[in-house]
């Protein structure tokens, strides 16, 4: 008897980090599904997101390895030890977070963080929630733990919006409308806020009209800065590419 076994898959991304495996296979899925359509998404989000499920607990079974084997972590293999992944994913996410957040700069006479990242898990206020899972979710991810009820959709809604308005600094006023599902239990968002200065101040009168490709057939017209000046660049034979140096 004959049996057809499909052929291994190997996965281009298997000799690289963690992090940087996961967020160049997400890219890449991304463009296979979305083609020529525009889209905005942010792989490290999407990884802190899912770290932070991971990790705290809040995933169990098959579905906690699951994601771990999607993050590419080094421990979701056989014999699988659960408490190994948390500890690697708590790591995971101290050593990027930390990357992140290490410079600062003056504004407004303050110094602060160049980024701010803010956490927050939003559970339905009838549940109960583990206090191991609780103080994960502060003490190794640095999150919020809040209640809403989700039943009331425009309450819900207000309540998250608010939060959210709070930690972006007033970019994102509306993250959300009324149309949150009224049998969710559970709802996590992360913010990564960036503010600083320019390194070489861009003049606004520069902005010019420039065409955006929407698709291949369709272009917008929209504002774009825009800037003459005189750079170096280095070739790259071998790999026939041109990088400008802007010194």
């Amino acid at each position: 008897m004959c049996f057809k076994v499909a052929p291994k898959v190997q996965d281009p991304y298997a000799n690289n980090p963690s992090h940087k495996a996961f967020t160049r296979a997400f890219l890449s899925q991304s463009t296979v599904d979305f083609g020529e359509d525009n889209f905005l998404a942010s792989p490290l989000g999407v990884l802190f997101t899912l770290g932070i499920l991971l990790g705290s607990g809040g995933a169990q079974g098959k579905t906690s390895y699951q994601i771990a084997k999607t993050m590419r972590l080094k421990s979701a293999n056989f014999p699988w030890n659960i408490s190994e992944t948390q500890q690697e994913m708590k790591s995971l996410y101290k050593e990027l977070s930390d990357s992140l957040t290490m410079e600062n700069t003056t504004l407004d006479g303050d110094e602060v963080k160049v980024v701010r990242i803010s956490t927050g898990v939003f559970t339905q206020e009838t549940y109960d929630v583990e206090l191991n899972f609780n103080k994960s979710i502060q003490n190794d991810f640095g999150g919020e733990l809040l209640t809403v009820d989700f039943t009331n959709q425009t309450n819900a809604a207000h309540d998250i919006n608010k939060w959210v308005n709070e930690h972006s600094n007033g970019l994102v006023e509306e993250f959300f409308t009324d149309d949150i599902p009224k049998d969710a239990w559970m709802i996590l968002i992360n913010i990564f806020y960036f503010r600083d200065y320019w390194e070489n101040p861009f003049v606004p009168y520069y902005t010019s009209l420039e065409n955006f490709s929407v698709t291949n057939n369709h272009h917008l017209q929209v504002p774009m800065m825009s800037k003459d000046e005189i750079l170096k660049y280095k070739n790259f034979k071998k790999m026939d590419l041109k990088l400008s140096v802007n010194q």
